[in-house]
């Protein structure tokens, strides 16, 4: 019994020296794998600096140190005993690095770096001390642009109207401070947004209810103004300002006061005994569409608009339409720009009288085609009556020419 149990004894031991030389064969066999390429990130970004073994092995209770040999302290994230020793990091790194924990079993110990600075740039080295594995990933850090619009924005009185705004490449603006202000104005904010709110206390009284961003396309870098109900005393420089990143850029917003459509009578349709109403209005952008409705709502059929666009960019339409004798003759013409939900209408009332007036006089017509029938019958009845004459001449000359060879045949006959 007792040599059973030694035998049992040692054919455990033997697996076990057996396992621990195999797991340390099998490690010394796998290397690190960082990026033989920089690592390109956007300044205010999260960032990913790739460091894993192969072929791969759990590295769940290994020891593993991201560091940056220009520091002091030169380490950037350690792990061990499964823990991060953050004591032991970097100052300028706290609360921004962390491992992909669920990926240790497959030998992933790439690094996390969040909310990326400028000072961050530099070359990082990924080390397990228990394996003697080391490799190196170069970071760059691309400081982005607040691009916004070269040319004026145009927009319409009591139009909405967007002020573009956008960070390229793309950043994160969920948690930037983002600032729109203009320099003319006392206080000068127009909108302000700070720790993912607005700071409505800070903006000037005449933008109150009327300014947001697109809370949705600030992960994207698009920290677009949307302003609506667009005022004259809007029109002006609008600053679009980052303070994190210290970037700025300026749009010029301007505003057209849009003219009301003045309805005419631009003449008659005496074909169609209808009268013919021109629409015109001034001072849209962006280009609008006509409408012509009758007094029930009904769309009238028009031909297409004719549109003028000026050396300030603003658009003049004007529009004609043929209409028709109603019960109350009433017609508006509409003016309307769909994006801009910008929409101007003007009335006419039409007297009965214009109708009257554009049905043909046929009065003259019938008197011209009696005439005509006239002379044409007159014409007949003169070339009937010539050629009755000439018949009646002929019928007499050949009378008395047969009578003449009948009185010279009796006379040869006396002789």
């Amino acid at each position: 019994m007792d040599e059973l149990h030694r035998t049992f004894h040692l054919s455990t031991l033997t697996v076990l020296v057996l396992h621990l030389f195999l797991s340390h064969v099998c490690q010394g066999q796998s290397e690190l794998i960082g990026s033989s390429q920089p690592i390109v990130a956007t300044l205010g970004g999260d960032v990913v600096l790739p460091c894993y073994l192969q072929p791969a092995i759990d590295a769940t209770d290994l020891t593993v140190e991201w560091t940056r040999p220009d520091l002091n302290p030169r380490f950037v994230h350690v792990r061990r005993y499964r823990e991060e020793l953050v004591d032991k990091k970097h100052e300028s790194f706290q609360g921004r690095t962390s491992l992909f924990i669920d990926e240790l079993t497959k030998g992933n110990i790439s690094l996390t770096i969040s909310k990326v600075k400028l000072s961050d740039e530099g070359k990082y080295r990924c080390f397990i001390p228990a394996l003697g594995k080391e490799t190196f990933v170069q970071l760059r850090v691309v400081q982005p642009e607040l691009i916004g619009s070269s040319q004026p924005i145009l927009s319409t009185l009591g139009g909405d109207v967007v002020l573009p705004c956008y960070l390229q490449p793309a950043v994160d603006a969920t948690d930037l401070t983002v600032e729109w202000t203009r320099p003319d104005l006392n206080p000068r904010f127009v909108h302000v947004r700070r720790y993912r709110e607005e700071l409505v206390d800070k903006k000037h009284e005449s933008f109150e209810g009327r300014t947001s961003l697109f809370t949705d396309e600030l992960t994207k870098g698009n920290i677009s103004l949307k302003l609506c109900k667009v005022k004259l005393s809007d029109e002006g420089k609008y600053k679009c300002f980052i303070p994190a990143l210290g970037k700025e850029t300026f749009v010029q917003l301007r505003v057209a006061p849009v003219s009301s459509p003045v309805i005419s009578l631009s003449g008659m349709d005496r074909d169609r005994g209808g009268v013919v109403l021109q629409c015109e209005s001034r001072g849209w952008y962006p280009e609008p569409e006509v409408l012509w409705l009758d007094a029930e709502g009904n769309l009238l059929s028009a031909g297409p608009p004719e549109t003028v666009r000026g050396p300030d960019d603003l658009y003049t339409v004007s529009s004609r339409v043929t209409v028709d004798k109603r019960h109350n003759n009433s017609f508006t013409c509409r003016v309307q720009q769909n994006n801009t939900h910008q929409t101007r209408e003007a009335h006419i009332h039409v007297p009965d009288d214009f109708f009257s007036s554009a049905v043909p006089n046929n009065t003259g017509l019938v008197v011209s085609l009696a005439v005509s029938i006239m002379v044409i019958l007159a014409c007949v009845f003169f070339v009937w009556r010539q050629n009755r004459t000439k018949t009646k001449k002929r019928s007499r000359d050949e009378a008395e020419k047969e009578k003449l060879l009948g009185e010279t045949k009796d006379v040869r006959d006396k002789k």
